[in-house]
């Protein structure tokens, strides 16, 4: 017996030729061919017939015919594609959490908590990527505020310099 549904798209499966939908959970409908989806997507709204049919204990929901998109979602922005953080510090980032990791394993008198690994991954991140190489911004000493130094100030740390010698 066929069957109408009307749902939203909420997970494809890896073939791409079969679903799940929002409205109904843990319910795949499946297609023959993947051209029968029409190009519905994840989140699309979609309309279709299916039929239910048992074969060896399990119930397979076959799509009948092409599967109608009724509202067509927009696809995501580049941007939020994006990783926040570029794809060679990621990997510098990986690779110093793997090392902290097996530095901690293999002193068995480190402090072996997820925030002592994470402290070691930090420090061997900033030595990896050259962090520590880099000058710290100069700080006011009365305030521990970062601040960009004036031709001033410059000319003052010149002065005092200059009396040390």
């Amino acid at each position: 017996m066929k069957e109408t549904v009307t749902g939203s798209i909420a997970r494809m499966g890896n073939n791409q030729k079969s679903f799940i939908l929002q409205e109904i959970e843990d319910k795949w409908f499946g297609a023959y061919a993947v051209d029968q989806l029409q190009g519905a997507g994840l989140g699309d709204k979609v309309q279709f017939f299916y039929e239910s049919v048992e074969k060896n204990d399990r119930v397979f929901n076959n799509i009948k015919g092409n599967v109608s998109v009724v509202g067509k979602t927009p696809p995501p922005i580049a941007d939020a594609l994006t990783p926040y953080l570029p794809r060679e510090r990621l990997i510098l980032r990986q690779n110093a959490l793997t090392n902290a990791v097996n530095f901690v394993v293999n002193n068995p008198n480190s402090d072996t908590t997820a925030s002592a690994v994470l402290e070691t991954a930090a420090e061997f991140e900033a030595w990896t990527s050259g962090d520590v190489d880099r000058p710290k911004p100069a700080v006011k000493a009365d305030t521990e505020e970062a601040f960009e130094p004036t031709t001033e100030d410059w000319k003052e740390a010149a002065v005092k310099l200059k009396a040390a010698s």
